[in-house]
């Protein structure tokens, strides 16, 4: 399949190599790229096909007559360029020459559209869509562990988060109660590589950026889709018994004037003569139901009549016909039907819209069914005799349906199912607002991408456009400030976890969240930057000796400290490693369980420890754990500060010239060059109004740059508690206060921290 296709007027014409998209981006838009409005045209070159010779002599007149060959080089045709099937430029084509080697043909024609955009591709495809089937594995104790010490990158972690308070203990987790991460990058890259774009950049190898973990941020966790769960469903239909067949529960003399008894039998039994069955794994086997893949099965049957026949009268309001359902043996739950006495001998039980019952297995657990027939009464007469024949349920069906959509231990983990519903377009567009990331071509087929200011070459660097510019056309100079706006946002999507709440009440601006504020006298309104995620609040509410630091995506109730899952939001957070903190580990069923001395970490800071980077874009003003240290550089710091300032600084400049641009100089327009202009240097943010069909000169946006002196970035450690309290030895134990036991040992710290920021 041809990742490009190009269409113009009923044809589908031939290509090269595929068609490269522009794709420089600038200040301006760049927290927009998606959105971009700017002419554009791109010269290709079409093989001579029969195909498209038939194309060019229909839609531009060409005739080739011997050496002699003519055409309308006026002439503009619509045509769509497309990628993987959807639409990413719509446009013109012209037909600029025709050439000829050898009896070889050589079309080069030129593509023009107001708008080219890669976004326009990769909003059609969610991040869970991209292949990540190289990832899916067993859910079991020994692959979770092994993800704990996997290099970073690519693949998949399991940290440790509390995502819905269903745990057996504080500091139990079992398989089902953790969840696969991705990495960032790899989504990254990922995206770009299904457009076809290979992408050049130091940035995305740096720890900084590798080792950000993407994906569940609270809710539902839905593992098993639809159509497997119909796969693990068995459906017995059109179930037939011998009618013929009498049970006898043998002559019972009543004295005592009490007349009661109770006959059970199998439901699948050797009394079955046929039924059909919907059954993918094949776990209906010799009338027992064997559970391949653990989960919550939901079990009901439908039968129209169960028939009874007794040599005795029967009061209706005593018998019961019931089924009742087995798990390994041991009765589990009871079906009660409706029941009919239509004579003083014959009981009519009915199975119609029976309540189902709900049963939780695990892999290899088995199902069994039976009849019950009871009867209780203390009205019989003395010396009755009672017997049963014609058990006769003629016709019905057993359900067995597969509700569970949590993953069990034994299944397969699909890793795509466990990632947030994200387009790739958001996804990229995410990053790039995250790390202010900018982007221009390298050659045909890849893109550089680097953060503010890594993006931009070296101020010895620089193309001059003193000389290009159209001094007979006025240029406009403004404050950069007041063009820009009064207040600068940069903004997580909102998490209405409790931590994350109680933070936002108490310091009235959500965790991790910046509000940037600038003196220009004319500016007005906000200027935000919005995340597609959210950041994530490290809690030690759980934690031995204040060790075990965790997200909690979860809202508890002050009141009755009722637990539940909070909205889902899709998380960014560093993988931390493993760290000091003990806590249980166990699979799903309880026989394997590890005290572990170490968990694996996760955080908005790239260290505990010793921290020299933030995700967030401000340090907090208080934490909710005992900080050993803290950093201020943050993706505020290192990658907006320098161009925010350049826009809002009393000495920023925002200017609009014209200058005398080629259709080739667009075409190779690089934005990470400085432009000089009579000795002083400007970024170039947008090329306005760009035209190849007149020489005319093109409106450009540059703002001044200014080298201004940041402050200071540090990470910085917190002053003690209790300076006066011992430090706590290596050797001091830590107790499990349930049995005693010794769980791990304490570790001895250097410094006692404070939860509250100091500087």
């Amino acid at each position: 399949m041809m990742i490009n296709t190009l269409n113009s007027q009923g044809f589908e014409l031939d290509l090269n190599d595929g068609i490269p998209l522009p794709l420089n981006l600038s200040i301006a838009d760049i927290r927009e790229p998606q959105s971009r409005q700017r002419k554009f045209s791109k010269q290709i070159e079409l093989p001579g096909t029969i195909n498209n010779m038939n194309y060019f002599k229909g839609s531009f007149s060409l005739t080739v007559a011997d050496s002699n060959i003519t055409f309308d080089a006026t002439s503009k045709v619509e045509a769509k360029l497309s990628k993987r099937g959807w639409i990413v430029l719509d446009g013109l084509i012209q037909l600029n020459n025709v050439t000829i080697n050898d009896g070889n043909y050589k079309f080069t024609v030129t593509l023009y559209s107001d708008a080219v955009d890669i976004f326009l591709l990769l909003s059609n495809r969610k991040v869970s869509e991209l292949d990540w089937t190289d990832y899916n594995h067993e859910l079991n104790t020994t692959n979770i562990i092994d993800s704990w010490t996997a290099a970073t990158g690519s693949g998949y972690y399991y940290p440790l988060i509390e995502k819905d308070g269903n745990r057996l203990s504080d500091l139990t987790w079992r398989t089902v109660d953790m969840i696969p991460y991705i990495y960032l990058r790899e989504a990254f890259l990922k995206s770009f590589e299904f457009a076809g774009v290979d992408v050049q950049s130091n940035f995305v190898d740096n720890p900084i950026f590798k080792d950000v973990l993407f994906g569940y941020g609270g809710g539902e966790v839905i593992s098993v889709n639809a159509a497997e769960g119909l796969k693990r469903s068995v459906n017995a239909s059109n179930i037939m018994y011998d009618s013929g067949t009498q049970f006898s529960i043998g002559s019972y003399n009543f004295d005592n004037q009490v007349y009661n008894f109770n006959f059970k039998f199998d439901f699948f039994g050797t009394n079955v003569t046929s039924f059909d069955s919907i059954d993918e794994y094949d776990q209906l086997n010799d009338m027992v139901l064997t559970a391949l893949y653990g989960g919550t099965f939901e079990v009901g049957v439908d039968f129209d009549e169960v028939q009874f026949q007794f040599n005795t009268g029967l009061d209706k309001e005593n018998v019961q016909v019931k089924m009742l359902v087995y798990r390994n043996g041991q009765f589990f739950d009871s079906i009660a039907s409706e029941i009919q006495i239509n004579t003083p001998a014959l009981v009519q039980a009915t199975f119609e819209n029976a309540p189902t019952i709900e049963m939780a297995l695990n892999s290899g657990d088995q199902i069994t069914m039976q009849f019950e027939l009871s009867y209780d009464s203390e009205n019989a007469g003395i010396g009755q005799n009672v017997f049963m024949s014609n058990v006769s349920p003629l016709l019905g069906n057993a359900l067995f349906t597969y509700k569970s959509t949590q993953i069990q231990d034994g299944d397969t983990v699909v890793l795509s199912r466990f990632l947030p519903d994200m387009t790739c377009a958001d996804l990229v567009l995410g990053a790039f607002r995250q790390f202010n990331l900018y982007m221009t071509d390298v050659d045909e087929q890849t893109v550089k991408i680097e953060p503010h200011p890594a993006f931009y070459k070296g101020t010895n660097d620089f193309d001059d456009w003193s000389e290009l510019r159209d001094i007979e056309k006025d240029m406009i100079i403004k404050p950069a400030a007041n063009e820009y706006g009064k207040r600068f946002i940069l903004k997580f999507t909102e998490i209405n976890e409790t931590d994350a709440i109680d933070y936002s009440n108490k310091y009235g601006i959500p965790y991790g969240d910046l509000i940037y504020s600038q003196g220009g006298y004319y500016a007005n309104g906000d200027k935000v930057v919005q995340m597609p995620w959210g950041t994530i609040v490290p809690n030690s509410v759980y934690a031995i000796n204040g060790d075990t630091t965790i997200p909690r995506f979860i809202t508890a109730d002050a009141q009755t400290n009722e637990i539940k899952p909070c909205k889902a939001v899709p998380r960014i957070m560093y993988n931390t490693g493993l760290r000091n903190g003990v806590f249980q580990f166990r699979n799903e069923s309880g026989s394997v369980s590890i005290t572990r001395s170490t968990y694996p970490s996760v955080h908005h800071f790239n260290s505990y420890e010793n921290p020299t980077f933030d995700l967030n874009f401000k340090l907090v003003s208080e934490l909710y754990y005992d900080a050993f240290a803290v950093t201020n550089r943050n993706c505020f710091s290192e990658y907006y500060f320098e161009i925010v300032n350049e826009m809002t600084n009393n000495a920023g400049k925002f200017i609009e010239a014209y200058f005398k641009l080629t259709n080739e100089a667009v075409n190779t327009l690089d934005f990470s060059k400085l432009k000089m202009i009579n000795g002083a240097l400007f970024r170039l943010n947008a090329v306005k109004d760009f035209d190849a069909d007149f020489i005319e000169t093109t409106k450009c946006e540059l703002t001044k740059v200014l080298r201004a002196r940041s402050s200071g970035r540090v990470t910085k450690p917190q002053d003690p508690i209790a300076p006066d309290v011992p430090i706590v030895g290596v050797l001091d134990p830590i107790t499990d206060s349930t049995t005693g036991n010794v769980v791990g040992n304490k570790v001895p710290n250097t410094t006692y921290s404070n939860r509250i920021i100091i500087g």
